[in-house]
């Protein structure tokens, strides 16, 4: 059983961004456009809510009027719906970009994975090799008590009155799932 005694905790897969540094780069780029595209929604937010006020307050006098008397002239009005516009197409800007940047990802995850599964190669088939390993022997277990069962049986013994065991989980007795995987197992190079 020191088999499935060891620790997984002593093992870490490393990330897409940590095997391979274009993706990294990818995935980086992507969430700085994000958190920016973030920041834009919340001042368009405010700027809408500015722009609705100012729809409802006083018409501001035209700015040569106001010269001629003296008064101060608001130019805050028009220069916030005048950066509302800039803001939607700075956010349409972004959104166009974080699509492209998540088509990229998507090109670049299967060379990312590529690397993933060779750092984790040794790791994952002598976690295969255990497991199979065990299955054999819960199969040979098995075995051994369908041998004892066949026995009490043929000796025409009412053995029910025992408890009925049958681990059917495992497939059938002479070919199951644990046979099949082993086979998989083998065939894969993980298991001799």
């Amino acid at each position: 059983m020191s088999i499935l005694k060891k620790s997984p905790a002593e093992f870490r897969v490393p990330s897409l961004s940590e095997a391979d540094e274009a993706y990294a780069a990818l995935a980086a780029r992507m969430a700085e456009i994000s958190a920016s595209l973030t920041g834009l929604r919340r001042e368009e937010a405010a700027l809408e809510t500015a722009v609705r006020n100012d729809r409802g307050a006083p018409r501001p006098m035209a700015s040569d009027v106001a010269k001629l008397l003296g008064d101060a002239v608001d130019n805050a009005p028009a220069e916030r719906a005048k950066r509302l516009a800039e803001v939607r197409r700075e956010i349409s800007t972004h959104e166009r970009a974080i699509q492209v940047a998540r088509e990229r990802l998507a090109t670049a995850k299967g060379a990312a994975s590529v690397k993933v599964c060779d750092a984790v190669r040794p790791e994952y088939g002598r976690r295969v090799k255990a497991l199979i390993t065990a299955l054999e022997a819960a199969a040979a277990a098995r075995e051994d008590y369908e041998r004892l069962c066949d026995e009490l049986a043929g000796a025409d013994v009412e053995w029910t009155r025992l408890g009925v065991f049958r681990p059917n989980f495992l497939g059938d007795r002479r070919d199951g799932h644990v046979q099949r995987l082993a086979r998989e197992a083998r065939e894969a190079g993980y298991v001799g």
